[in-house]
């Protein structure tokens, strides 16, 4: 801990000892407890996330015709938004049903 204080903001008042101090912490059992039955949650609820979104991607393509699966995805007009979009993750559920509504 005290290699990561020292890494501290020189601005900053406090010490790098009093600031490894507070990076060491006061972990209870309860605590830990508490944190980990949270991780498991959060594991769990994001491999049902993946699944659910796996599972639209699959009917947005069945919703796709045939003749129109080879066709180029459009672009977005702004590339600060096609970067946003694909710093979340979201292009490919994007880019799918992008396809599936336009041929509608």
């Amino acid at each position: 801990m005290v290699t990561l204080a020292a890494h501290r903001d020189p601005r900053c008042a406090k010490s790098a000892e009093q600031i490894a101090q507070y990076l060491t912490g006061n972990w209870r059992d309860e605590h830990l407890f508490n944190l980990a039955s949270a991780l498991r949650l959060f594991d769990a609820l994001n491999t049902e996330t993946a699944s659910y979104e796996a599972r639209l991607l699959q009917e947005l393509e069945a919703l796709q015709p045939p003749e129109r699966q080879e066709d180029p995805v459009p672009t977005h007009p702004s590339p600060a938004k096609e970067k946003a979009i694909k710093g979340r993750g979201e292009q490919p559920a994007r880019t799918s049903s992008g396809d599936s509504l336009a041929s509608i």
